[in-house]
């Protein structure tokens, strides 16, 4: 599992889920395809990532959403 993590304050305009663009989660899949071949030998295994993100807001309060298969 590979977790993107955004965070933003309670002032901030946009909510940390508009962070994570399309070119973003290209990016993150192309890393964690990386990470897989050099952790198994470049033999890609069999198994399928998953990806989550955890969106924060910070405030008096802050917000936490978990994300599961993200994207």
């Amino acid at each position: 599992m590979f977790v993107e993590v955004k965070t933003r304050s309670a002032r901030d305009a946009f909510a940390p889920v508009l962070a994570m663009t399309k070119r973003k989660q290209r990016r993150v899949r192309e890393l964690a395809l990386r990470y897989i071949e050099q952790a198994f030998d470049g033999k890609v295994p069999t198994l399928q990532p998953r990806f989550d993100a955890v969106l924060v807001v910070l405030g008096r309060e802050p917000q936490v959403e978990h994300l599961t298969n993200a994207f």
